[in-house]
């Protein structure tokens, strides 16, 4: 399997930087963020059912708004953000020509 060369640029890894701290706040006030706070492997499982499980959970996520800004300018190859799966991901890239 080939995998697309995704270089660290300052522009990346700062939106990441804030979606941690964005994770850090919502931490703090008690809030569970799905992805952070289980232990199942949903979010980065090859399982199209366990990944569709965790896309759900995603829906209650108190960063899911920063979580999807992350995703839609930076683009990740594996694991479901935001509540989109890897699979919705490359259903959209091969649809628009740009990954998200």
């Amino acid at each position: 399997m080939t995998v697309p060369n995704y270089r660290t640029t300052p522009a990346r890894a700062e939106a990441l930087a804030e979606l941690y701290v964005a994770i850090g706040r919502a931490d703090d006030k008690g809030e569970v963020v799905p992805c952070v706070a289980s232990s199942s492997g949903w979010w980065l499982s090859d399982d199209a059912e366990e990944q569709e499980a965790a896309a759900w959970r995603c829906m209650q996520c108190p960063v899911i708004t920063s979580c999807a800004g992350y995703i839609e300018h930076h683009g990740e190859l594996a694991g479901v953000w935001a509540g989109i799966t890897q699979g919705d991901r490359t259903k959209r890239t091969r649809k628009t020509g740009e990954p998200s």
